[in-house]
């Protein structure tokens, strides 16, 4: 029997990314203030600054830049409801509000995978719990469709199979 040497496999490292090429989005409320606001800041502990002010329920979509979020909406009666919001890190100054539901407690924003529709929880229409529902994020429409009781999207309003370990108030991106 001819017996052949299997070649030793060659240890390659990679060099780690530096820590200042990571920027992680936090949600952080001052106590004298009725709204928590969105910071960002360098994994290395540098560039802490402010995002925007009222801003909680922080959801990244898919590219990274563009973010829904909830802040209460002052009504004509003077009640305050929270609403969702689209902007970008780009121009917070812009900002498209997607709901307009006046519910006590709409909250829980997550992107679909091709960023066209958000699905959140609300008690909309008078309902004493809260329902998961998805809006499309075109500019044509802004129906609101209740999820089916019972659905996927009903017991669990994220899209990815990762939402155990995803956090609504945290993001992180990897700069190029």
């Amino acid at each position: 029997a001819t017996l052949t040497a299997t070649p030793s496999p060659t240890l390659q490292v990679t060099e780690p990314f530096a820590l200042n090429t990571f920027e992680v989005f936090y949600v952080s409320q001052d106590p004298a203030v009725p709204e928590p606001s969105l910071f960002s800041i360098l994994a290395d502990g540098t560039n802490d600054g402010l995002i925007e002010d009222r801003m909680r329920d922080v959801a990244f979509a898919p590219d990274g830049f563009t973010f829904a979020f909830v802040r209460d909406v002052i009504a004509d009666s003077g009640a305050r409801a929270p609403e969702i919001f689209v902007t970008t890190l780009g121009d917070t100054g812009i900002v498209t509000q997607v709901t307009r539901l006046g519910a006590a407690d709409t909250a829980s924003p997550s992107f679909s995978p091709d960023a066209s529709h958000l699905v959140f929880s609300s008690s909309a229409g008078g309902s004493a719990a809260s329902s998961s529902y998805s809006s499309p994020l075109d500019k044509a429409s802004r129906a609101l469709t209740p999820s089916p009781r019972g659905s996927a999207a009903a017991s669990i309003n994220r899209w990815t199979p990762l939402a155990a370990a995803s956090s609504r108030t945290s993001a992180m991106r990897v700069s190029a």
